[in-house]
């Protein structure tokens, strides 16, 4: 059997070094007798390039803003104003609009403010924000936004990840011997797969941006084995954990790691090359998590201590369906991105699996190696694909791999980014097997030369069986997919799969064309053509899925809002359903009692009990409208909930009459209701024959008092339908108990059918108040001021001790505990109290990081703070540092006596201390190991020697 290259009769010393010295002589002989760039690795690059400008789009020009806001359009309170042409492009990437890009503006508004904000007030109580790495803002790729305006950073850091993404690829597949073309298509496939087109925005494919470097800065330990490469990889990992999402830099390790030890085990390693190499890698490894320290300490110690990793645990049976599979080349078999979805239980941005027609047949193409063996990293590629494919959609493997770090707390489905990334690597093979005619010299370190049998290897005949494999299962997803497809969606899905088979027959065409054309223009074209057609699907399918939003959409302040801010002093918000995008909140800077973070257990059970359906997903909270008299919501100082204005107004439905019959009031006129006691806070119109206009016709509904004068008036909205339809319209409140009556009338020229009473008055349904809340704003959203509830800081002249925290709970919700009184835990925080005693607080300082309070009282009580405890808040009283105790069940109280006390609350986010002293000696050690670099070359240099990089 012929050797492989590298391979001698002795020990493997240096196999590695003549492999890659031997790529380097072919390299260098084809630059030199080609001079310019070829037009192959011209279109190649082109088609990288054309994609990132095309996929951001207007984005880069200022037309647009690279983020999903459009998604406000369909929301209260924006949903009343014009924002571009008013649709949603893509609902699914809300995340990143109430969270991610929340969290990333008040770091940045904050840092360039001159301090770092470790705590966001804004959101579920309170959570911590700049210690933590989840926004990924002090990821290198989120840096744009420091320097740009909110509007334009989001293409441009798209545009950057897609860069560094490319760039790994190109220097990863330039290592292994490829052609600059071959990099160009690796690097393509990769950025335009389904996981870094459907995760974009969030700070998931930030961090797989960087696995392609990380493979490369693998490579060369192995390969090299020198220990300057250990910088390499701590910088890159170092970026990837600043990136805010564990589990891809955990499938990022297993990956490379399995990488490595193929590499090490096809080139007959030694045992001391072994274990170099593993020293090396772990070296790097561990001073990347050095770098990362500051973030990634505060990040377990909150993770541990505040959060229940339980709820995120795994189970075999979660997984994709089969079905998902079929978007690898279909991109659009279960629904487009802007239509409704069907098939399998998980979200279209967990389960799309779009590779590509392209790829998918340049990775078969690899095969056809002409009597080559298949090189190792081809083999652990296409092997390593499957066996992702089988874990993330289901199988024996999946319940082992759920026992690992990684894959016990996060959804498996995220693993399609490894998929991806190998299957890109391969197709990468496959187009410099397709564009080798054209070459005269092969480039390819990683293959062994041409042997002379031509029966195939084992490798080859395995890679075979899991291509067949593959191709069943591509089959299967298919089928399961149409057969979850709707009737009526049935014909888009055969269309989209039509599509996808037409552009893998067309792909097959291009590359037998490219094998077997006779003709060398005929081959160059059918070569020219591979790259242009992957970046076509590729560009159609992230020209649906990438946001293009009106640049006005983009978090505008609208009268609510403007409302909030002026009448929230310090106290909180909260909202019912997807009304105000519970979570962005942290962008307009509005404290919330929901939102989207992750909250503490405590806080989590407080809102349960005013809502039992409060939590919607793990991190993710909102309210109903049954909750507006909750006490639970009075003891977290919540003091107004906004509504949707079409949303049911709450309170007593009192009719105005009795039906008699039906009269039509004529365009211009105006209906008016018997008069009615009580409060009146709105109405429901029922319109019986509906509404004869084309478009949106607006009604303004007004309250009169008992002189005729109007004391309030909304305008509510009803879209033109001939059956029968209600509307509802809240009303401010009104002073006094009334009577009052309610008057209707159409601000268009239309005409409208009403009910009567046989006085032939206006019957309809009107809205007492009996819930001890006021409707203070109407109009974008209906505002509910919750008159009960008690201030974020408060006096409690009494204490009640309550160990079992079920009943706890139920007291708060149940409204028996007293507003001067606080619940604590445990005995050993009951301090002395005077239950006569009257105390004041005055707010002298609220920023975030610090609160700062007077406390004034003529007795032994508790400051009770309605914020959630998490452990880093220090307290000093009067200069002394105290121990505050848990309040409320999720809040906390500091005791004090009587007297006037400065009260100074302070958060430190713990461990940051020590997370920033390890990343300083970090930072120490990789800049005295880089200064060590260049005098070390400096000195080579003047000696006149070649240094270390050369020699090789």
């Amino acid at each position: 059997m012929t050797p492989e290259p590298g391979r001698t009769a002795g020990p493997a010393v240096g196999a590695f070094q003549r492999a890659r010295a031997t790529g380097r002589r072919r390299a260098r002989s084809l630059l030199a007798a080609a001079h310019t760039v070829s037009p192959t690795t011209a279109v190649a690059w082109a088609a990288v390039v054309a994609f990132a400008l095309l996929g951001v789009g207007p984005a880069l020009l200022g037309t647009a803003v690279f983020s999903g806001t459009d998604l406000v359009n369909e929301l209260a309170p924006w949903k009343s104003y014009d924002y571009g042409d008013g649709t949603v492009r893509n609902p699914w990437p809300g995340d990143t609009v109430d969270s991610v890009t929340p969290r990333i503006l008040l770091l940045k508004h904050t840092l360039l403010s001159g301090h770092i904000l470790w705590w966001n007030p804004y959101v579920a109580g309170g959570s911590p924000l700049g210690a933590l790495p989840d926004s990924s803002f002090f990821s290198p790729m989120a840096w744009p936004w420091l320097v740009l305006p909110d509007t334009y950073a989001p293409g441009v850091v798209k545009l950057v990840e897609i860069a560094v993404a490319a760039t790994g690829m190109a220097l990863l597949l330039r290592r292994l011997g490829l052609s600059p073309a071959a990099r160009a298509v690796g690097a393509l496939a990769f950025v335009s797969s389904g996981f870094m087109i459907a995760w974009t925005g969030w700070p998931q494919t930030r961090v797989a941006a960087l696995v392609p470097l990380l493979l490369w800065a693998v490579e060369r330990v192995v390969a090299d084995r020198r220990w300057r490469d250990a910088l390499l990889v701590a910088v890159i990992l170092a970026s990837m954990l600043l990136g805010g999402f564990p589990a891809v830099v955990a499938y990022a390790a297993y990956t490379a790691v399995g990488y490595a030890v193929v590499r090490l085990w096809r080139a007959r390693a030694t045992a001391r090359e072994w274990l170099t190499s593993v020293a090396i890698g772990a070296s790097g490894a561990l001073l990347g998590v050095g770098l990362a320290a500051w973030q990634l300490v505060p990040f377990a110690l909150n993770a541990t201590s505040s959060i229940s990793l339980e709820r995120r645990s795994q189970s075999p049976t979660m997984h994709l369906d089969w079905s998902a599979l079929a978007t690898a080349f279909a991109p659009g078999i279960l629904g487009e991105v802007d239509s409704p979805f069907w098939g399998g239980s998980r979200n279209p941005v967990e389960r799309f699996s779009f590779v590509g027609a392209t790829v998918l047949v340049l990775v078969v193409a690899a095969f056809a190696r002409r009597g080559r063996r298949v090189t190792p990293v081809l083999v652990f590629s296409v092997v390593g694909a499957a066996l992702c494919v089988a874990v993330v959609y289901g199988g024996v493997l999946l319940g082992l791999v759920q026992r690992l770090p990684g894959f016990d707390i996060s959804y498996v489905g995220r693993l399609r980014l490894v998929v991806g990334l190998l299957l890109a690597i391969a197709a990468a093979y496959g187009f410099d097997q397709v564009r080798d005619r054209l070459s005269a010299t092969r480039v390819d370190a990683a293959s062994a030369p041409a042997t002379a049998t031509r029966r195939p290897s084992p490798g080859t005949v395995v890679l075979a069986t899991v291509g067949l494999v593959v191709t069943v299962a591509l089959v299967v997803a298919v089928v399961r997919a149409l057969d979850s497809a709707p009737s009526a969606s049935l014909p888009d899905a055969r269309e989209d799969l039509v599509v996808g088979v037409v552009l893998v027959a067309l792909s097959v065409l291009v590359v037998v064309v490219a094998r077997t054309a006779r003709h060398r223009r005929v081959a160059t074209a059918g070569v020219l053509l591979v790259p242009v057609l992957l970046a076509g699907q590729a560009i159609a399918v992230a020209g649906s899925w990438w946001p293009r939003s009106p640049v006005e959409s983009f978090y505008p302040a609208t009268a609510t809002h403007a409302f909030l801010a002026e009448n929230l002093h310090g106290d909180r918000f909260t909202s019912t359903g997807f009304t105000m995008l519970p979570g962005s909140s942290t962008a307009y800077e509005l404290r919330s009692t929901t939102g989207h973070a992750f909250h503490t257990e405590q806080w989590r059970d407080l809102l349960e009990a005013a809502d039992p359906e409060a939590m919607r997903t793990y991190t993710y909270s909102t309210m109903s409208l049954a909750a507006l008299a909750s006490p639970v919501l009075d003891r977290t100082a919540t003091r107004f909930m906004v509504v949707a204005p079409d949303e049911p107004v709450a309170g007593r439905y009192v009719p105005t009459g009795s039906l008699s019959s039906l009269a039509t009031t004529r365009a211009g006129s105006r209906a008016t209701a018997a008069p009615v006691a009580g409060v009146v806070r709105g109405a429901r119109i029922d319109l019986p024959e509906g509404i004869d206009a084309p478009g949106t016709v607006h009604l303004r509904v007004s309250l009169l008092d008992a002189s005729g004068q109007v004391v309030s008036s909304t305008v509510g909205e009803v879209a033109g339908t001939p059956e029968p339809v209600s509307v509802w319209v809240a009303l401010t409140t009104p002073a006094g108990d009334g009577p009052f009556r309610l008057r209707v009338e159409a601000l268009e020229d239309v005409d409208l059918v009403l009910p009567t009473d046989e006085e032939g008055r206006w019957v309809v349904v009107a809205v007492v108040a009996d819930d001890g809340a006021t409707v203070v704003h109407t109009g974008d959203a209906t505002v509910y001021q919750r008159d009960t509830a008690m201030p974020r800081f408060r006096w409690a002249s009494r204490a009640q001790v309550v160990p079992d925290a079920d009943r706890r709970v139920a007291l708060l919700a149940g409204g028996s505990v007293a507003p001067d009184t606080v619940l604590l835990d445990d005995r050993a925080d009951l301090r002395e109290t005077d239950p006569a005693a009257t105390g004041s607080i005055t707010v002298e300082g609220d920023d975030g990081d610090t609160i700062a309070l007077r406390v004034t009282s003529d007795g032994p009580g508790y400051a009770v703070v309605a914020d959630a405890l998490r452990p880093g808040w220090v307290v000093a009283v009067d200069g002394v540092r105290v121990t505050p105790v848990r309040a409320d069940h999720a809040m906390w109280a500091v005791p004090l006596g009587g007297g006037d006390h400065r009260v100074v609350l302070t958060y430190v986010p713990p461990g940051l201390r020590v997370g920033a002293l390890v990343t300083t000696a970090s930072l120490l050690v990789v800049a005295v190991s880089a200064a060590g670099l260049v005098v070390r070359r400096t000195r080579r240099r003047r000696a006149g020697r070649p240094d270390d990089e050369a020699a090789r």
